[in-house]
């Protein structure tokens, strides 16, 4: 009888763990979406200062602080004044994990845009990091980056994190997704 109970009382001990986890997971997947659906907006509406809150501070630091980042981006964002982004959705959390105290996850999104008459479609990623698992700062893969020069630019990066490759088609959104296929970094 005695050996029942323990039994019993392991079971409860066990899922009180795992459910816990999942409710830890729960929180932080909602809060990485609402923060990359936060700083879609923004970015939809061109607030670049306002913008600079969402992006990683190393990021920040290496354009000369916020300021310099903001006048980046404004010089950057001049491609782009032609360009109608008609769709833009987030996809998957791909990883999700805490390491050194921080959490770090790689979010999925994709993209539909008219420029110059032409139809662009893709997909692109985002490496989000987070102290307290609610404020989030995000670092987009760009199409030509590699998987050395980002960990040189955030060498804290998780070594188990497969960064996937974003990629660029003209086509619309519904035919790019027929054949997408996710793709990783060298």
């Amino acid at each position: 009888m005695k050996m029942k109970r323990y039994f019993i009382l392991l079971i409860v001990i066990v899922f009180s763990f795992e459910g816990k986890s999942q409710l830890d997971t729960l929180f932080l997947n909602k809060n990485i979406y609402t923060s990359e659906d936060s700083m879609i907006a923004i970015f939809k509406r061109k607030d670049w200062k306002t913008y600079a809150a969402y992006m990683n501070p190393i990021v920040i630091e290496m354009l000369g602080g916020k300021d310099g980042f903001v006048k980046y981006l404004q010089e950057q964002m001049k491609i782009l004044d032609e360009a109608d982004v008609q769709i833009y959705k987030v996809g998957k959390i791909l990883q999700l994990l805490k390491i050194n105290g921080q959490y770090q996850c790689v979010v999925e999104s994709f993209l539909q845009m008219k420029m110059n008459g032409m139809t662009i479609s893709g997909s692109s990623y985002d490496i989000a990091t987070s102290v307290d698992g609610v404020k989030w700062n995000f670092f987009r893969i760009t199409e030509t980056a590699t998987s050395a020069q980002i960990k040189e630019i955030f060498p804290q990066l998780s070594p188990e994190f497969k960064l996937p490759r974003s990629k660029m088609e003209a086509k619309t959104l519904e035919e790019f997704m027929t054949t997408y296929e996710l793709q990783y970094l060298d």
